[in-house]
């Protein structure tokens, strides 16, 4: 790029992680009401929502609402809530060094109690050993995101 021959031999990069976009983050449902309910979780799990919140985004009853996650998703609203904000927390614990009480802020727990309540209902560990047992092979860089070791 500077008027030098390129190498030889190719160089290659590792990636450092896979990013999901909002795209990859769709469930295929014909349910409208579902669908809203669902979007509202993917865009505000980061938020201190609750199950009422959803119910009202998406415009159907509370009964209807659990009825339809349960066909369709075979969990609650509250599972798959939690569910997304673990997998979030998840990912943080993996690949920052962020303290566990900005992780539970970003993934909309509020606070590090209900962070562990939610890992060691899921996890059956602590967010604390999960970072142990699994970022073990990663290297953080200054900005907190990690660049696999290799």
């Amino acid at each position: 790029m500077q008027g030098e021959k390129p190498p030889k031999v190719p160089i290659l990069i590792e990636p450092s992680g896979i990013i999901s976009r909002q795209s990859t983050n769709m469930i295929a449902t014909k349910d409208p009401d579902l669908a809203r309910a669902v979007r509202f979780i993917l865009d505000n799990y980061n938020e201190p929502i609750s199950v009422k919140d959803v119910v009202r985004e998406s415009a159907t009853g509370a009964t209807s609402l659990y009825k339809i996650f349960q066909k369709e998703l075979k969990k609650t609203p509250h599972n798959f809530l939690n569910s997304i904000r673990l997998e979030n927390a998840k990912r943080l614990l993996r690949e920052t060094d962020m303290k566990i009480i900005e992780i539970a802020d970003r993934c909309g727990l509020s606070n590090p109690i209900n962070l562990f309540r939610v890992f060691k209902r899921q996890e059956k560990i602590g967010p604390q050993q999960y970072r142990k047992e699994n970022s073990h092979k990663l290297k953080r860089n200054r900005s907190g995101y990690v660049h696999s070791k290799g």
